[in-house]
């Protein structure tokens, strides 16, 4: 029999008691779901409050034959064709303009040495503004995901080449995807390279996760 109280009936009562009971295993169910994701993205969720503390700043890389694809800004050809030789990569992707002519004969000189030295070469960015950071970002983000869709492991983005802001934007564009940014660096005799002083220097890598 149903007993009528001060603050409402028996099967009312019992009906709030259910509904507690389902907030309650609800809460529960949300805490360990955001507990397992906290745990699977714990890495992301550290860069998003840390950032990046640029641990091995300006290190010479001595194991250079761990990065499966790098991805260049592309000026002379001469520098990414030293990189395609001390990294030995699978797989290469470009960033350039096709505006400038030193730029395009560039791209397809670096194009067929990586061809010719067993590279997958990924399809070119095209940037029509070398100072719009903003297109070049965007451009070498593309690469970079060209490259994750297509199996890329550890990815490496060469800022050498090109004009400071494709070298500024790469450099953003490697940082938000948590990537290793490298930078040749060797000495010059009357304007000119020499490659056999050439070292690969690491700007950025990201703690090993």
């Amino acid at each position: 029999m149903e007993t009528t109280n001060l603050f409402g009936t028996d099967q009312l009562w019992l009906y709030l008691d259910q509904i507690g009971i389902l907030i309650g295993f609800a809460g529960l169910l949300i805490t360990v779901i955001l507990a397992f994701v906290g745990f699977y993205k714990r890495y992301d969720i550290r860069n998003w409050f840390s950032g990046n503390k640029f641990p091995e700043t300006g290190v010479e890389v001595k194991d250079t034959k761990v990065w499966d694809t790098v991805i260049f800004t592309v000026s002379r050809p001469s520098t990414p064709k030293w990189v395609i030789d001390t990294v030995a990569p699978e797989r290469i992707g470009f960033i350039g303009s096709v505006n400038n002519q030193v730029f395009k004969d560039s791209l397809n000189e670096v194009k067929e040495y990586g061809v010719s030295k067993g590279c997958n070469v990924m399809a070119a960015q095209v940037i029509q503004d070398v100072s719009d950071v903003s297109e070049i970002k965007a451009k070498v983000k593309i690469l970079i995901e060209d490259a994750k869709k297509n199996g890329a492991q550890n990815i490496a983005v060469d800022l050498t080449g090109g004009t400071a802001p494709m070298s500024l934007a790469a450099f953003m564009a490697a940082e938000e995807c948590t990537l290793t940014s490298l930078y040749v660096s060797m000495d010059f005799k009357e304007f000119k390279p020499i490659y056999s002083s050439a070292k690969l220097i690491k700007i950025s890598q990201h703690e090993s996760k």
